[in-house]
């Protein structure tokens, strides 16, 4: 957005934004400068229901707001009035439209009456992957993540015929031959969209911290190092030296170095696509990355906005915390496509019912 700050606007006719429940204000109010209303039709596309973003407003929100007209007058009134007029609503779920729990789950969260919120839990010997399930034994997420681990690791060798724990410890990029791209793209695609870990919280029990580490473990990569090789790794900034920014996915692998295979370099493969649209991966070597890195098995809620999953497992903390809302639990739901387990107190589910609104300073830049 820099070379359209100082007035310049953007020479095109049509600028589509998506995820536009992402977009902080300052970076709204840089767009709508960037923009000639003569000239290029803007349009928003994103969900009003999901998280708010980390930084100040909630622009998607108050566009699509439902509060009565009435309480407002003069140029106020005049641009929501306008602005309904020029909202659609997508009404169709294609992620998770072979999952009618899912779906089902998701309205009823937007409706404040999730249904996970009353049907009976699931026990944890129960559980099966599969649908919509609701799980409150909260201090067995051990046991949890153990059926969790070997759903995934009986999932992959039914798929690839070979198991997932020597897939991922064999991403070996042997000495003096090329590099197996389709077998790192095979685990890279069931790590990255086939099962994420969920949580509302970093550090804790039932943070990503531990829960990653927990992850690690059980697949068996190797204990000594904090990115073994077969680890997700997600970046947690922007790194423009790379052209890779925060929140991409890759997965480490090693290369050999010598003809006896007795030394490695491990690297970090990061998925790009070629001008012909295929997919490659680019190789950094870990040392240059690794302060700006976390494993990825396991991530916030925050920090799934705008991807998807084939399966999810979402950790709610038990304790009191004022990250849970609504807009929390929908956006988690709302990542899958196939099947999501919820795991949580009742008492965490009936606070996550409660939506959490901001005052968003947008309305009186935009009146202007």
């Amino acid at each position: 957005m820099s070379p359209y700050a100082c007035g310049e606007k953007l020479a095109a006719k049509l600028v589509i934004v998506d995820e536009v429940s992402m977009v902080e204000l300052p970076l709204a109010k840089l767009l709508f400068e960037a923009i000639d209303p003569e000239v290029t039709r803007l349009v928003l596309v994103g969900d009003p229901n999901q998280l708010p973003p980390v930084g100040t407003g909630e622009i998607l929100t108050n566009f699509v707001n439902d509060e009565d007209l009435s309480a407002y007058s003069g140029d106020e009134r005049i641009f929501y009035e306008n602005l309904r007029k020029c909202t659609k609503v997508l009404t169709k779920n294609f992620r998770a439209a072979g999952a009618p729990e899912i779906v089902g789950w998701q309205e009823g969260i937007i409706a404040g009456v999730p249904e996970a919120a009353e049907k009976p839990a699931t026990k944890v010997d129960a559980l099966r992957f599969e649908g919509a399930e609701y799980c409150t034994e909260v201090t067995q997420l051990n046991s949890v993540i153990g059926k969790w681990i070997d759903t995934m690791k009986a999932q992959f060798e039914a798929d690839e015929k070979k198991s997932l724990e020597k897939a991922a410890n064999g991403l070996v990029w042997r000495y003096g031959k090329e590099m197996d791209l389709a077998e790192i793209g095979s685990v890279f695609d069931f790590f990255d969209r086939g099962y994420r870990v969920l949580s509302s919280v970093n550090d804790g029990t039932y943070g990503v911290k531990r829960l990653n580490y927990r992850i690690k473990a059980a697949l068996g990569l190797n204990p000594k190092y904090e990115f073994p090789c077969g680890s997700l790794v997600m970046l947690t900034e922007n790194n423009y030296r790379i052209n890779h920014f925060n929140g991409d996915t890759g997965i480490v692998v090693l290369r050999e170095l010598d003809v006896n295979g007795e030394k490695y370099a491990p690297l970090v493969a990061f998925p790009v696509l070629t001008k012909s649209g295929e997919r490659t991966f680019e190789f950094f070597a870990l040392e240059t990355v690794a302060p700006m890195l976390q494993l990825a098995f396991a991530i916030t809620i925050h920090k799934s906005q705008g991807s998807e999953y084939a399966h999810g497992l979402i950790v709610l903390p038990p304790q009191e915390s004022m990250l849970l809302s609504r807009n929390l639990l929908y956006t988690a739901v709302s990542r899958m496509r196939r099947s999501v387990v919820v795991l949580g107190t009742r008492e965490t589910m009936q606070a996550c019912i409660g939506p959490v609104r901001r005052y968003d300073p947008l309305l009186p830049y935009a009146t202007q």
